[in-house]
């Protein structure tokens, strides 16, 4: 992604700040990654970046030039996901995505998620849409009814898969989960 209005559709995290990075240099950064001949000599020049990431003064965060945006913990993760893979080509796999995320953003034809982006939405559950701690009990939604279900469903659902402002049917209406 490129520039400060391309990036306005992203959320903020309230607990973690966004590092504004220099696009350019992450990206030829990630280049010069992609080209590392094993996985020792990559999960080094991963570590390198990390500390020069924590780094406010680093070159990498001026933000002269086309501007990203990255939530920390989401850009450190993805780091130590590469840095952990087990083969160079998951490693490169891994790196690769990242590198994507620093393009445009690729939107699914039903809603506004950038796709290469999705791990910065917090709204968004991404590791099972059906194991929920508990329900969501800050509307005015009733559980006696025996057909209901948790109201995080239908809302996962419909931010998964419209855009504000469209119309959802829901024809098994029942307790009105869903409208809520």
């Amino acid at each position: 992604m490129t520039g400060r209005s391309s990036l306005a559709q992203l959320p903020s995290n309230a607990e973690s700040p966004q590092w504004q990075l220099n696009r350019d240099m992450l990206a030829a950064t990630l280049d010069t990654l992609l080209a590392i001949p094993n996985l020792a000599e990559l999960r080094t020049a991963l570590a390198t970046l990390q500390q020069r990431l924590h780094d406010p003064g680093d070159p990498i965060h001026r933000t002269d030039g086309s501007v990203v945006l990255f939530t920390p913990v989401v850009l450190i993760a993805d780091l130590e996901q590469i840095a952990t893979a087990r083969t160079l080509e998951r490693a490169r796999y891994y790196l690769t995505r990242l590198r994507r995320s620093l393009d445009e953003p690729r939107f699914a034809p039903t809603s506004d998620i950038d796709l290469r982006r999705w791990k910065e939405y917090d709204d968004i559950l991404t590791d099972s849409l059906w194991l929920i701690e508990r329900r969501d009990t800050s509307g005015v939604h009733r559980a006696d009814y025996w057909g209901n279900f948790v109201p995080q469903i239908p809302r996962q659902f419909i931010r998964r898969y419209t855009r504000p402002g469209e119309w959802v049917l829901d024809p098994f209406a029942g307790s009105g989960t869903t409208l809520i």
